[in-house]
């Protein structure tokens, strides 16, 4: 149980958090990047193969692809990320492997200050094995991380959002695989406000295009040699 230092100290962390975005954020939509970019951190960038899915008012969503592959006792993880036109803000992106929910990758905006991110890692109860400081607008980091235990069959991807002043945290995929141990990949909306009519869910098992299926939830499967999209954690069919 938490004692009372503890507790006035996540007070305290909190508060200073809710501060803190508010005029980060403030920054951010008035286009000050100069002031608030983290321009010593690391930086790589990519190009996404798929643009972001235009909203019904005109407007971007955030598109986030994560491609992976294991060689050896190590997993190569891609991941692509677009930022959308809408206020939503993406701050943090967490890829986690199921259900050890093992920290694989934090990707941090570098739009924000690293003060951000040691009161969000002070919060936190996982330590990432790797960390990529990038810009949201066009990521493209590639790591390689230590395999996750045999165990684990999925992958999640969560997001810390500032909508406003205020930062949450959404979860944009959590993912069953079929084979863990065989290449895959898929592809999400995420960081948007309003979700409505579910959200396309695509994926590759290494270099083939499984195509994409509407999902009500950010909750689904890939089988994997097999090909086969489903939406909700389903049984996948012997190859």
């Amino acid at each position: 149980m938490m004692n009372a230092r503890g507790v006035r100290r996540s007070a305290c962390g909190i508060a200073l958090l809710v501060l803190l975005c508010a005029t980060v954020s403030e920054d951010v939509r008035a286009g000050d990047r100069g002031n608030t970019a983290c321009r010593n951190g690391k930086q790589r960038h990519g190009d996404v193969s798929a643009v972001a899915g235009e909203t019904s008012d005109g407007e971007q969503d955030s598109l986030v692809m994560l491609r992976g592959e294991r060689h050896g006792s190590s997993l190569v993880l891609s991941l692509k990320i677009q930022q959308g036109d809408k206020d939503v803000q993406m701050v943090q992106l967490d890829v986690y492997s199921e259900p050890s929910h093992n920290h694989l990758l934090a990707v941090l905006s570098n739009a924000y200050p690293r003060i951000l991110f040691d009161i969000l890692r002070a919060l936190s109860m996982s330590k990432p094995a790797a960390t990529v400081y990038a810009d949201m607008k066009l990521a493209g980091p590639r790591v390689s991380v230590p395999a996750p235990d045999k165990r684990d069959n999925g992958i999640r991807i969560e997001a810390v959002v500032m909508d406003g002043t205020l930062p949450r945290r959404e979860v944009l995929a959590d993912v069953k695989l079929g084979s863990p141990e065989q290449p895959f990949g898929f592809s999400v909306r995420g960081a948007s406000r309003e979700k409505v009519g579910g959200e396309p869910f695509c994926g590759w098992c290494g270099i083939y295009n499984c195509g994409c299926i509407y999902c009500p939830t950010p909750f689904n499967t890939l089988c994997c040699p097999q090909c086969i999209l489903m939406c909700g954690w389903q049984i996948c069919p012997q190859p």
